[in-house]
């Protein structure tokens, strides 16, 4: 082989590890932006955050199915969920076997992609960070709006940063970071997301009898 021919080869694998290096940084970047544009353009989707301690064990998930929203919430032992079909509202209380039929009043149904809206059109920094003994790639904002806070402590001189971990494309963690003026606090929620919507998370079940006002 010419010497022109192995310059030519060397040169060509130059550049594929070149453009390898830029595919890679790519799919490090805006993982927070793309994973709102991909939840904002699905029929479907289930997001579930859960936070557990030794004093409160709390879960919420969101699911949408088209128009249709259902929102359930778990805290201890108790199992509640608003669901919105057709914009017709109903409040179920698992507990009980009842529910509430509130028409077609309006409730806040887009909180996953208003919260991300609200939080993606900001600027972030990006890094690395262990949880649990697995490294996560995250990407913290700045969330003026405090979008994505459970429990945490806030008050008026508050300021919070949140980040979002993932692990791939996947997240996988929250962590608000809440500072004011005496103290830190940090709250780490467990997060999931998938592309689909289990049918049953949008029915009452024919058990439960409504409930009288």
């Amino acid at each position: 082989m010419s010497k022109k021919a192995i310059a030519i080869i060397c040169g060509i694998i130059i550049l594929l590890i070149i453009a390898l290096v830029f595919i890679f940084k790519g799919e490090q970047k805006d993982r927070v932006k793309n994973m709102y544009n991909k939840i904002n353009n699905s029929n479907n989707f289930t997001f579930s955050m859960n936070e557990s301690t030794t004093e409160i064990d709390y879960k919420v998930a969101m699911a949408q199915r088209g128009e249709d929203v259902s929102i359930d919430m778990y805290s201890g032992e108790e199992h509640t969920t608003t669901l919105v079909l057709q914009n017709q509202t109903y409040f179920i209380m698992h507990n009980e076997k009842e529910y509430y039929d509130y028409g077609n009043e309006k409730v806040e149904s887009d909180i996953i992609k208003s919260s991300l809206k609200n939080i993606e059109k900001n600027e972030y920094i990006s890094g690395k960070e262990d949880i649990f003994g697995t490294t996560y790639y995250y990407e913290e904002y700045d969330n003026e709006d405090m979008d994505f806070i459970i429990f945490a402590n806030i008050n008026e001189s508050s300021s919070v940063k949140t980040r979002f971990y993932f692990k791939g494309n996947d997240i996988c963690y929250i962590k608000n970071i809440i500072s004011s003026e005496d103290e830190k606090q940090e709250e780490l929620i467990k997060v999931s997301l998938v592309y689909k919507a289990d049918d049953k998370l949008f029915e009452i079940p024919k058990d439960y009898a409504e409930a009288a006002e």
